[in-house]
């Protein structure tokens, strides 16, 4: 779930995927632009946030929210804390508050 944003706001146009299990085999490199539909189940709706931050498309605040969220919560990951999803929504909102370990998702989505 980190990787996501991580790869959204990457400086790179390519992204490097290296594939637990393959070790000792050359990892995938990917443009940006494929990543999306190569990698994520979720393509048309992540495509746009990939497109959003390469700049050929603009997406407004709700709307860029909205996209992050489904794209988020769609992902099977291992919950690390409650609020995981929220504060990963938030690195895309370029935002970085404190994480609080009690909060529950709503608080953490609140702030």
């Amino acid at each position: 779930m980190w990787t996501f944003p991580e790869v959204l706001l990457s400086p790179s146009s390519e992204i490097t995927v290296h594939i637990r299990g393959n070790e000792g085999k050359k990892p995938y490199v990917i443009s940006k632009s494929q990543f999306a539909a190569q990698v994520w189940g979720d393509a048309a709706e992540a495509r746009q946030l990939t497109d959003h931050y390469l700049g050929t498309q603009i997406l407004s605040r709700i709307e860029l929210a909205v996209l992050g969220l489904r794209c988020l919560y769609r992902r099977e990951t291992t919950q690390y804390l409650a609020g995981d999803q929220a504060y990963a929504l938030m690195g895309l909102l370029r935002l970085r508050p404190e994480v609080d370990k009690t909060d529950t998702p709503f608080q953490a989505f609140s702030r």
